[in-house]
C-alpha cells in the first residue's frame, strides 16, 4: 500500500531536489495551526467560535488591541494571559508586532485509613507532642477536578455541622457559587453524572469524615472547589481564582490538580507551565499528580542519524478513533530531523519493507499543515512548526482511524524517526490513546520507555509533583466481598502505574510519593457507574444517601500531599515550593536502597509529623538559630477567639509585635522584654474582623505575616 503523494514543494525528502532554508520562529505554535485548520475544515459543524489560548505580549497596547479584536482575556499574569480569541482572527492577532506568540489551548485527563497511618499524618491530628493538634485550619485547599457532588457529609466538619466548601465555580456552565446556601442548592457539579473524580480527591485533601475511618488529611480546612473543563488555559483561570478568594479570606492556600496530559514537549515551557510557576510562592502551593503512565511505553528517542528508529503506533482503546503523537527536535530550530509514516500489514513486515509512504523533514521551506488518507480509511493530519515558546522544532501528528478497526485485520501504522545530528535526540510521546510496540519485531521495531512519563504541567518546575505507592491491596465492599484491588503491588511498593521521570530536558521529577493505591474517600453517587463494586459504605445525611468507595491512582497519592501541605501551612503560611522541597529533603521516608532524590521516588515518601517538627524547628534537622537562618519557619500566626496569637519555633529574647490593617494603619502593639512563652496573644476588639499584617520583630530578624479574623 502506498500512500497518495503530496503536492507541496519541499514535502517529499529529496524528491525536488531544492536547497533547504531554515525555517524561522513561527508566532502560532504547531498545535495551534493544527486547531485553526480544524476549524475551518470542520467550520459547519463546529459550534466553538473561538480558540481559548494562551497569549504573550511584547507591548503592553497589545491588551487593548486584543480587545477591540474581539477577544476574552481571562486571566493576565505579566506579559501572557489565557485568551478566548476568535477563530477568524487568530492568524491576524498572531501577526500583529505587538504579539510575542500564540499557544492554544490543551486538553487534559484525569489521573484517578491506612494511608494516614503510613504518611505518619496521625499524630499532626491528635497533637502527638505538640501545643495543639493540626489539622489544617485556617488553611484553604482548592481543588480543580470534576465529577462533584457538593452536599456529601464529608465536606462538613466531622460532626456534620460546618459545611466547608466556601467558595465553588463550575467552569462547565461559568457559574459561581460564593454562599453556602448557592452551593448546597447547587448539589452537583454540572458534569457529576460523568464520574465522581473530584468528590474523592477533595475527601482525600480535606474530608471531615463524618465519624467514618475514612478521614482527610486536613479536616478543619476551607475548601474551595473548581468544576473544570480540563483546557490547560482553564487549569490556569482556576488556580486565579482560588488564590484570589484565599487572598480575600487572608489565608495562605494550597491547590490540588489530579490531572495532566502529554501533548508538549514536557520541559517547563509551556505558557500553562509558566503561568502556574508565576501563580506559586509564599503560601501559594500547587500540587499536581504525576501520572498514571509509569508501566505505558509512551516515549522514544532516536539519537542517531545512521540509524532509523522504527516503532508501530498502538492504539490503547479501540473504540476511540483518535490517537496523537507528539515530536519534539531536543536541542534548538538548527536541530532538525526526518518523520516517516507507513501503513503496512505486521505478519509481512521485514527489513527490505520498511520503507515509509510519507516522509517529512523539519527542513521544508513553509510550515505546513496537511490531511491525508491511506487506502484503507486510515487519515492523519500533520502540522508542524518550530515552536513559538522554546525555539524547539515540533511536529504533531493526529490519526483517525476508520470505523473497522484496522488492527483487526492485521493493519498497523510504523513511525520513523531520524534526527539530523549525532546526539541531537528526537524526542517523540504518545501522547493520547497510543503507545510504542515493537509488534513482537524487536530486531525490526523498537519498544516506547516508560521513563520521561510525567505529565504536563506536573514537568512544571514550582509544581510539587506526587507519585503513588502502595498502602493497601483490597478492599471489603458494601456487599461484604473482599476485593483485591490489583495485585500488582504489594504495601510499600512504588505504584505500578505511577509515572517516572526525568522531565523532557533532565530535571529530577517527581518530587514526592504518597499513598495512592486502593484509597477510599467520597464517592458522588451520580457519578459512580463501573465503580459499584469498589463502594465500601453508605451513610444517611439530611434524608439521603451518601457513598464512599475506593480508587488507585496519582490522582489520590497528589490530594493526600496536598493535605499534609495544608497542615504544614498551619503552621507556617509563608512556605514557598522551595520550602517545601527542602522539608522532603530533610524528612521523606527513603527505604529504598537508592540515591535520593530518584526519577522514582523524588524525595521518598511523604513523613507529614517529621516534616512538621522540622518546620517547627523541634527535630535535630532544623537550624540552631532558626530565626537568623530562615525566619520564615520560626513563627507562625493564627485567629482564635477575637484574638490573634504568635507562635514561635524557639522563644526569642525579647520581640515587639505590631499588627496594621489593610489600610497600612497601626491598630495594636505588643512590647515583650521578657518573652514567657512560646504562645503570645493580642486580644482585638469583637468589632475587628478583618484581615490584618502582623510584624514581629526580635534581636535575630523581622517576620511578617498575614491573618484573618
Amino acid at each position: 500500500m502506498k500512500f497518495k503523494h503530496l503536492l507541496l514543494a519541499g514535502l517529499l525528502l529529496g524528491s525536488t531536489g531544492m536547497v533547504s532554508a531554515q525555517r524561522l520562529p513561527d508566532k502560532m505554535s504547531a498545535y495551534t495551526k493544527l486547531k485553526v485548520f480544524q476549524h475551518r475544515k470542520n467550520s459547519l459543524r463546529s459550534t466553538d467560535d473561538k480558540l481559548q489560548a494562551f497569549i504573550k505580549v511584547n507591548d503592553e497596547s497589545a491588551w487593548e488591541k486584543l480587545r477591540a479584536s474581539g477577544c476574552d482575556i481571562q486571566t493576565q499574569i505579566g506579559d501572557i494571559a489565557t485568551i478566548a480569541i476568535p477563530y477568524d482572527a487568530v492568524e491576524a492577532i498572531s501577526q500583529l508586532a505587538e504579539i510575542e506568540s500564540v499557544e492554544a489551548a490543551q486538553p487534559m485527563s484525569l489521573k484517578m485509613d491506612s494511608a494516614l497511618k503510613y504518611a505518619n499524618v496521625l499524630p499532626l491530628h491528635e497533637g502527638k507532642g505538640l501545643s495543639s493538634p493540626y489539622k489544617g485550619k485556617g488553611v484553604v485547599v482548592g481543588v480543580v477536578d470534576v465529577g462533584f457532588e457538593f452536599t456529601h457529609p464529608n465536606f462538613y466538619s466531622e460532626d456534620g455541622k460546618e459545611f466547608r466548601i466556601k467558595y465553588v465555580w463550575d467552569q462547565k456552565i461559568n457559574k459561581e457559587y460564593r454562599t453556602e446556601d448557592e452551593i448546597l442548592a447547587a448539589h452537583y457539579s454540572a458534569d457529576a453524572d460523568t464520574g465522581t473524580h473530584g468528590t474523592h480527591v477533595t475527601g482525600i485533601a480535606a474530608g471531615g469524615g463524618f465519624g467514618s475511618l475514612y478521614k482527610g488529611v486536613a479536616p478543619e480546612s476551607d475548601m474551595a472547589i473548581v468544576a473544570s473543563t480540563f483546557r490547560d488555559a482553564d487549569l490556569v483561570n482556576a488556580c486565579n481564582q482560588i488564590q484570589q478568594f484565599a487572598e480575600s479570606e487572608g489565608k495562605p492556600c494550597v491547590i490540588n490538580m489530579s490531572l495532566g496530559g502529554h501533548v508538549g514537549a514536557h520541559d517547563g515551557s509551556s505558557y500553562c507551565e509558566q503561568m502556574l510557576n508565576r501563580l506559586t510562592g509564599p503560601g501559594r502551593i500547587i500540587c499536581v499528580s504525576a501520572g498514571n503512565e509509569g508501566d505505558m511505553p509512551l516515549y522514544l528517542e532516536a539519537t542517531q542519524p545512521s540509524d532509523t528508529l522504527y516503532t508501530v503506533i498502538l492504539r490503547t482503546d479501540v473504540s476511540d478513533p483518535t490517537a496523537i503523537v507528539d515530536i519534539w527536535g531536543e536541542g534548538s530550530m538548527f536541530d532538525h530531523y526526518t518523520v516517516g509514516l507507513q501503513m503496512t500489514d505486521l505478519n509481512e513486515l521485514s527489513s527490505s519493507s520498511l520503507t515509509p509512504d510519507f516522509v517529512f523533514s523539519t527542513r521544508t521551506l513553509t510550515d505546513i499543515v496537511s490531511t491525508e488518507t491511506f487506502d484503507n480509511g486510515c487519515e492523519f493530519t500533520i502540522s508542524s512548526a518550530v515552536h513559538p515558546v522554546n525555539l524547539r522544532n515540533n511536529t504533531q501528528v493526529q490519526i483517525q482511524y476508520p470505523e473497522q478497526p484496522i488492527e483487526a485485520e492485521g493493519q498497523i501504522l510504523v513511525l520513523s524517526l531520524v534526527p539530523e545530528k549525532p546526539g541531537q535526540a528526537v524526542q517523540a510521546w504518545a501522547s493520547y490513546n497510543a503507545i510504542f510496540w515493537d509488534g513482537g519485531k524487536t530486531q525490526l521495531l523498537a519498544n516506547g520507555r516508560t521513563d520521561y512519563t510525567i505529565g504536563i504541567p506536573a514537568t512544571c518546575e514550582d509544581i510539587i509533583t506526587v507519585g503513588a505507592y502502595a498502602t493497601k491491596d483490597s478492599i471489603i465492599n458494601l456487599f461484604g466481598q473482599k476485593l483485591p484491588y490489583n495485585l500488582a503491588n504489594k504495601t510499600g511498593e512504588l505504584a505500578y502505574f505511577s509515572s517516572l521521570g526525568p522531565t523532557g530536558d533532565g530535571r529530577i521529577k517527581p518530587d514526592i510519593t504518597a499513598p495512592g493505591h486502593t484509597v477510599v474517600s467520597s464517592y458522588n453517587k451520580k457519578g459512580i457507574a463501573g465503580m459499584e463494586d469498589f463502594v465500601v459504605m453508605q451513610t444517611g445525611f439530611k434524608n439521603e444517601p451518601y457513598l464512599w468507595g475506593a480508587s488507585s491512582g496519582t490522582s489520590m497519592s497528589c490530594p493526600f500531599t496536598t493535605g499534609v501541605i495544608a497542615l504544614w501551612l498551619q503552621a507556617n503560611p509563608t512556605l514557598t515550593p522551595d520550602d517545601i522541597k527542602d522539608v522532603f529533603s530533610r524528612t521523606a521516608i527513603q527505604d529504598q536502597n537508592l540515591s535520593y532524590p530518584n526519577n522514582i521516588w523524588g524525595y521518598g515518601k511523604i513523613d507529614a509529623y517529621k516534616g512538621l517538627l522540622d518546620i517547627l524547628g523541634t527535630t535535630p534537622t532544623a537550624n540552631e538559630n532558626i530565626f537568623t537562618e530562615s525566619p520564615a519557619e520560626a513563627v507562625s500566626v493564627y485567629a482564635q477567639n477575637e484574638t490573634i496569637h504568635v507562635r514561635w519555633a524557639e522563644m526569642p529574647e525579647s520581640a515587639n509585635i505590631r499588627i496594621y490593617d489593610m489600610n497600612g494603619r497601626l491598630v495594636a502593639e505588643r512590647q515583650f522584654n521578657t518573652v514567657s512563652s512560646i504562645d503570645q496573644s493580642i486580644p482585638m476588639s469583637s468589632t475587628s474582623t478583618g484581615v490584618y499584617i502582623v510584624k514581629i520583630e526580635t534581636e535575630d530578624g523581622l517576620a511578617s505575616r498575614k491573618i484573618k479574623l
